[in-house]
């Protein structure tokens, strides 16, 4: 009987690790070549589809990260909600947020407008604000 060889990887490059606690949301970014997650572990990381190798760490947020929404056109920008309550934008090419909207209640829920003018959240007060 002839060996039997495997060509799969042990893991699949589109299986990531990085976060230290449950994955609440994941969104692809336009290009199609990275992917965004929000994590309790209050972090917003951004991975590289192709080879899964974490590409970015945002660890400004104090409190678990609910969601993550991402600019359809233009530049890379990602938002995110937290419980912290804050929505913070980001753009991938830098290190840090660009911008950090407060809120008197936990942000479960975020998107860009589709011009990619506004900022939309949702939490736990029953309201959609822009």
């Amino acid at each position: 009987m002839p060996a039997r060889t495997s060509h799969a990887p042990s893991r699949p490059p589109w299986c990531v690790q990085g976060h230290k606690n449950a994955v609440l949301q994941v969104q692809w970014l336009p290009s199609g070549e990275h992917v965004v997650s929000a994590s309790a572990d209050r972090t917003v990381r951004g991975w590289d589809v192709h080879t899964g190798q974490q590409v970015k760490r945002y660890r400004e947020h104090t409190e678990p990260v609910n969601g993550v929404g991402v600019l359809r056109r233009g530049p890379p920008l990602v938002v995110s909600a937290s419980d912290d309550c804050t929505a913070k934008v980001w753009d991938m090419r830098a290190k840090r947020s660009t911008a950090t909207l407060k809120d008197p209640f936990q942000v479960t829920t975020c998107a860009f407008s589709d011009a990619g003018d506004a900022v939309y959240t949702g939490g736990l007060d029953n309201t959609v604000k822009v």
